[in-house]
């Protein structure tokens, strides 16, 4: 066959895909899918794609497979590579090289659905701050810049809540110098961030898909390895768990939540690092991970940050006052707080108010340290909120009042 056939035979394919291309994006409205059915039928198109190219080329009876998949795992890398690198001219040549034409054209189709599919999925990526950092970072693509993702991890300086109080950013960190300061801060963002996309990848709950049959190809090419057969199934589904836990995450906006998981990161270290005892004013040691033998241990670690930052930014004191004074003065500032507070309360139940408020010093739950005391879990909701001992929730200044 010269030159002349084979430009012939590769306008022929370029124009039989170059029409199947324009029906598919007629009839195949990508939006109308939701993230899962998307995520999902693209991983069924590209494993379509692996079965096509085995059954084309055949397994080689030296590579040895068994029902185990992570047997299969080469092979299908290898089969993914290649498919990546699959051109009109590769298509031309297996048509010169005897390949079934209608095969070659179902092999190009599922590419031209692959891109299609791709396109659509980074077109909902494309306007996520934190989805697309995310995106560009684990896949290690070339326009990922490392400042860039920084810059849309960063926790807000400041939260308002319903109620309009306004919750300020810790300011976490003992290093002496900024720069220092800035790459602890990086690692602290960093590993939230991780530990967050770990958390949502893991809540993630893929359903069984059916049954899904081999490629079209098998028309052409019913035999391959029996061992392929058994395990294709299992590779589709495994495959589309994978998928769906790694993007499901970030398309459904999940990890745009982020920021505020920062924000709670930064004054959970800030309370770790400046943790001491609300009746002596004792200073906890920051590199200690072991439990405080009282509840008093932890009282500073549960006062709200702009306490500490008023004192902190005060420009008579901050000169004059080391770590443990500066400790010792917040702790004042908090039994002044709650004292106050008491001092509204109806006087029989001011006791059962303190009980309460060391049992949620002891990470007792609100509904916990409520019962143990015997006062009405609405009651110590309100002290706790105005003590700032609850964490900052996503859902608080959306919630209907």
């Amino acid at each position: 066959m010269d030159a002349t056939d084979d430009d012939k035979i590769k306008q022929s394919i370029g124009q039989a895909l170059l029409e199947a291309k324009l029906e598919l994006q007629k009839f195949a409205n990508w939006l109308e899918f939701d993230n899962k059915s998307l995520l999902s039928i693209f991983v069924v198109v590209y494993v379509w794609s692996w079965d096509a190219m085995l059954r084309i080329r055949g397994l080689s009876d030296q590579i040895k497979v068994s029902d185990d998949l992570e047997s299969w795992k080469p092979i299908c890398q290898e089969m993914e590579e290649q498919r990546e690198k699959i051109s009109l001219d590769h298509l031309a040549h297996a048509c010169t090289a005897g390949v079934d034409i209608t095969s070659i054209l179902i092999l190009g189709y599922l590419q031209i659905m692959i891109e299609e599919i791709r396109k659509e999925v980074w077109r909902r990526v494309e306007p996520l701050k934190v989805g697309k950092q995310f995106v560009l970072w684990l896949d290690g693509l070339s326009n990922f810049r490392v400042e860039d993702f920084l810059k849309v991890i960063e926790p807000p300086p400041a939260i308002k809540l319903k109620s309009g109080k306004l919750i300020m950013r810790s300011e976490p960190s003992q290093e002496s110098t900024p720069e220092a300061k800035a790459i602890d801060h990086e690692g602290l963002k960093t590993q939230a961030a991780l530990e967050f996309y770990q958390a949502l990848k893991a809540a993630v709950r893929s359903a069984p898909f059916g049954s899904i049959p081999f490629s079209p190809v098998v028309a052409a090419y019913p035999n391959v390895s029996p061992v392929w057969e058994r395990v294709f199934p299992k590779i589709v589904e495994k495959e589309i768990e994978a998928n769906l836990t790694e993007l499901l995450p970030i398309l459904n906006r999940d990890m745009e939540k982020f920021p505020l998981k920062a924000f709670n990161a930064y004054r959970q270290r800030f309370r770790k690092e400046l943790s001491f005892s609300a009746l002596k004013g004792e200073a906890g040691d920051v590199n200690d991970d072991s439990p405080a033998p009282d509840s008093t241990l932890k009282a500073t670690s549960k006062i709200h940050h702009g306490e500490l930052e008023r004192e902190r930014l005060s420009p008579d004191i901050e000169e004059a006052l080391d770590k443990k004074r500066r400790i010792k003065k917040t702790a004042e500032v908090f039994s002044q707080r709650f004292d106050k507070l008491l001092e509204k309360a109806y006087k029989p139940t001011r006791p059962k108010i303190r009980k309460a408020i060391g049992l949620i010093l002891e990470d007792y739950s609100l509904k916990d340290s409520a019962r143990k005391s015997g006062i009405d879990e609405k009651t110590l909701r309100h002290y706790v909120l105005e003590l700032d001992l609850a964490p900052v929730k996503a859902t608080r200044s959306n919630r209907k009042s």
